[in-house]
């Protein structure tokens, strides 16, 4: 029998990181061109920061945290702050991950349409 020390586990927890960085980073180039000229460094520094930001949510599947980054980029990197809406789905401890998605999704929509809306 063979044993996985902990360090090993942090080992592989940091790769695993890395590669999930890597493919958001991948995504979001060809989802959004202008992510695409930001130097490595800074959209790495970004992404971390929102990464950070999710999981400070209670957002930690990989499909949550990625949704969290779609609305950052599509509402601004504050937009859990800016508006009280999306902060008071997000700080909801009686919501599961999926439903705050599900609702920052819906909630998303309002927004995108209300700054886009010409009147």
């Amino acid at each position: 029998m063979f044993t996985i020390r902990q360090q090993q586990i942090k080992d592989f927890d940091l790769q695993l990181q890395g590669k999930y960085l890597e493919h958001l980073k991948a995504e979001l180039s060809e989802d959004y061109p202008d992510f695409a000229t930001v130097d490595s460094d800074g959209s790495e520094k970004l992404l971390r920061n929102l990464i950070r930001r999710a999981t400070g949510y209670g957002l930690s599947s990989s499909t949550s945290v990625t949704a969290f980054v779609y609305l950052a980029l599509d509402l601004g990197p504050h937009f859990d702050t800016r508006f009280p809406a999306v902060a008071a789905i997000l700080n909801s401890e009686g919501r599961t991950e999926t439903e705050k998605i599900l609702e920052l999704d819906s909630l998303h929509e309002t927004i995108s349409s209300l700054l886009t809306d010409p009147q």
